[in-house]
Parts: structure tokens; sequence; C-alpha cells
């Protein structure tokens, strides 16, 4: 009797079944957990290793990267430096051009003005020479034409030399 009620619940519930369900779910349990616990933990093991070398490769990717940044930094500094440092170059060089170029036109000018001044005093000298010359002989014309005597020729340079004196003392 006893055996009948526990194998016949209420509600037409069979406990036999329930156990041998149980049962079924117990080594289907066991089943994949030996078949399939094993393959997923190590599955699991090597995806969280695949990740942290995944995160060392980019951890070190980036630790070159920054070197890289601070390589092309530092060669960036060297190079504006470098620009600047050859800029100032050019620029003493040019000033240093400028200056030479400058002292060339000044002494070139210089020995120009040189030049015109003594071709001055040397035209200056050769017509007063020719004037004198010119004026002597006009001179001795004309005393001799209102005199009708003779004048020495030094006689009437002298005079000429006076009045060119007195006339280039006025002109200056």
């Amino acid at each position: 009797m006893m055996n009948d009620l526990l194998l016949e619940l209420p509600l037409g519930i069979d406990l036999i079944k329930i156990l041998l369900h149980l049962l079924n779910f117990l080594i289907l349990f066991v089943a994949l957990t030996f078949l399939l616990y094993k393959p997923i933990i190590k599955f699991i093991h090597k995806r969280q290793d695949d990740i942290k070398k995944q995160l060392d490769d980019n951890a070190n990717l980036k630790k070159e990267a920054e070197n890289l940044k601070e390589e092309y930094q530092s060669l960036l500094k060297n190079a504006d430096a470098e620009i600047e440092e050859k800029q100032k170059t050019a620029e003493k060089n040019a000033n240093a051009l400028a200056n030479e170029t400058l002292n060339d036109a000044k002494l070139k000018s210089e020995e120009i003005i040189k030049n015109a001044i003594e071709y001055a005093e040397l035209e200056k000298q050769r017509i007063a020479t020719e004037m004198k010359e010119n004026i002597s002989d006009i001179a001795i014309n004309i005393a001799k034409e209102i005199l009708d005597k003779d004048i020495k020729k030094e006689d009437n340079e002298r005079i000429i030399d006076e009045c060119l004196k007195e006339w280039s003392e006025n002109n200056d």
C-alpha cells in the first residue's frame, strides 16, 4: 500500500517518472559537463589569453607610437632651430653682401667724382691758358693799334694775369 501511495500521487503525478527525469537530467548534465565544459573553459581561457595578448600588443604599439611622436617632435624642434640658424646665416650673408656692394658703390662714386673734379680742373686750366693766349693776342693787337707803339709781351701777360686773378676772385 505504501508503495502504491508513493507511486501515485494526487493530480496524476508519478514519482518514478519524476525520479527518472531527474536521473536523465543528472546524466545529461554530467555528460555535457564532461563533453562541453572542458572545451568551453579551454575556449574561454584561449579567448582571455588572446585578449590579453592584444592588449599587450596595443600597449607596446602605443609606447612605440609615443616614442616615434617624441622622436618626430625632437626632429621638428631641431629642424626649426636649424631653419632659424640658416635664416640668420642667410640674413648675415645678405647684410654683408649689401654692405660690400654699398662700399664698392661708394668707392666707385668717389673715384668718379675725383676723376670728374680732376678733369674739370684740367679743362679750367686749359681754357684759362687759351683765354690768356687769346686775350694777350687781342690786347697786343688793340694796344698796337691804339698806341701805335711796340709793347712787350711780358708786360701784357702780367697785366692779363692780374685781370684774370681779379676776375676769378670776383667769380668765386
